[in-house]
């Protein structure tokens, strides 16, 4: 659901410095298994404890790959754990917990906890891997 910035969180935006994100869309966080892809010059909001994964597929819990701002704000008393996926063998490397490219900036306000991990690197027993002879 899409909506405009809360009276109290324009105000506490405004407190942080941030004003220029007081006129944006905001959008409602929630759990979810796979990378959740933010837009940049959104407000994402999280009013309830959201734990986000990532994935075999989309390893990095949340992705901000378009350059631009990005504020994520976090209500009191809540917690928002994103944890990447751990690796895949030789397939997929271990995720990001947050992704956030070259170009991006990422502000978190609010009075709740966060919680990021990066997913584990490969099993050991891939470190080396090749198709056509015996590593020895």
């Amino acid at each position: 659901m899409t909506r405009h910035l809360s009276k109290g969180l324009a105000l506490a935006v405004a407190a942080a410095g941030l004003g220029a994100f007081a006129a944006l869309p905001t959008v409602e966080l929630g759990s979810s298994s796979g990378a959740q892809p933010l837009t940049p010059g959104w407000v994402y909001t999280v009013s309830d404890d959201v734990t986000i994964d990532g994935s075999e597929a989309a390893p990095s819990g949340l992705r901000m790959t378009k350059p631009g701002d990005y504020l994520i704000n976090v209500f009191s008393n809540k917690t928002l754990r994103v944890r990447g996926a751990n690796a895949s063998g030789r397939e997929t490397p271990g995720g990001a917990g947050i992704e956030l490219a070259p170009g991006c900036r990422l502000f978190i306000t609010g009075f709740g906890k966060v919680e990021v991990t990066g997913g584990a690197g490969a099993n050991g027993r891939f470190g080396v891997f090749h198709s056509s002879s015996v590593v020895r």
